[in-house]
């Protein structure tokens, strides 16, 4: 089987192709090629088979004929401009979070009969307020971002494509991920991470809203399962709504705060400075708190069900098992 991961020096992305190449296998099917591809040429991971790294501009409209040239028959779609950045940018947010989407469907169209699996990583901010205190699967999407507004058009094409027989597509609309490792990025919701990631280290860190505000979360070792899963689902079973609210863990910025305190103490709360920002504040009003993701559930996708599991993983994956001294 031939993988490609599109947006694979990412976060997300470097950890799904470590995977992958660890285990060698999809499903039942072993892999025997990766195509590992972003904006700068993604680390090789150790892989018996054959691994091709590239560095791309998904923005160019060649780019997608160049990807699926070998006929990837699992594609996973994680690129994309960041929400903060989508709002600042909003031209290069259209260009890589929608018009490189499409792109890369209409390249697959013209190479017919090929029909590849293709895993698209959508997102939370296509619902927009006001919507309920919990969201069904039923709830319509109406963005207040043009993140959100980029990632509910593309959903729409997966569904078109889909349903015409072009591509065999699933789009996953994941929680936010946390603790995201590494440094900080411009997406508005990193701070959730960056409240927990820097005082496990001794850092400082800047929380931006009230600790009242509540949302949605799941960990990078869940998302890649989701991932996984995905790629070998049925999607008979998803009928003509091709994407799925994941599961996650609705908490407030507080219940973070207090896991933190649990396995750090009072003194890693300390480093935390409330500073408020009104306009991250302003974006993440728009955004889901909780949700009912009873398909996804039924469909055998499961998260993490308290934020001390989510500090308890990052501390594991991230930090050896060891805390800051």
């Amino acid at each position: 089987m031939h993988v490609l991961i599109i947006g694979a020096a990412g976060m997300l992305g470097s950890r799904l192709a470590a995977h992958l190449a660890r285990r060698g296998t999809l499903g039942d099917a072993p892999i025997d090629h990766l195509t590992l591809a972003d904006m700068v040429a993604p680390a090789t991971p150790a892989f018996t088979g054959t691994t091709t790294c590239l560095a791309v501009d998904i923005a160019d409209p060649a780019t997608a004929a160049r990807l699926i040239a070998d006929r990837p028959e699992v594609i996973f779609h994680l690129a994309a401009v960041v929400s903060g950045q989508a709002e600042a940018e909003f031209d290069l947010g259209y260009a890589v979070n929608f018009d490189a989407t499409r792109a890369l469907l209409v390249a697959i169209r013209a190479a017919a009969p090929y029909k590849p699996r293709l895993v698209f990583t959508s997102s939370i901010a296509v619902f927009g307020t006001p919507f309920p205190t919990r969201i069904e699967d039923d709830f319509h999407s109406t963005p207040r971002s043009s993140y959100g507004t980029q990632k509910a058009m593309a959903e729409l094409l997966l569904n078109d494509y889909s349903r015409r027989g072009f591509i065999d597509g699933i789009g996953l609309r994941l929680p936010t991920i946390c603790i995201r490792p590494g440094l900080p990025n411009k997406a508005a919701s990193g701070f959730y991470s960056n409240i927990l990631r820097e005082p496990l280290v001794g850092k400082p860190a800047v929380l931006p809203v009230p600790d009242t505000t509540r949302h949605w979360f799941a960990s990078p070792r869940t998302a890649i399962s989701f991932f996984d899963r995905a790629a070998c689902l049925d999607t008979s079973a998803l009928g003509t709504r091709r994407t799925l609210n994941m599961p996650g863990l609705s908490a407030t910025v507080a219940e973070q705060i207090e896991a933190l305190r649990k396995v750090a103490g009072d003194k890693a709360v300390g480093l935390i400075t409330l500073t408020p920002d009104p306009t991250i504040a302003a974006l993440v009003d728009t955004w889901p708190q909780d949700f009912n993701p009873a398909r996804a559930r039924a469909l055998g996708f499961v998260a993490e069900t308290s934020f001390d599991q989510i500090v308890a993983i990052h501390i594991a994956d991230e930090l050896g098992g060891k805390l800051h001294p």
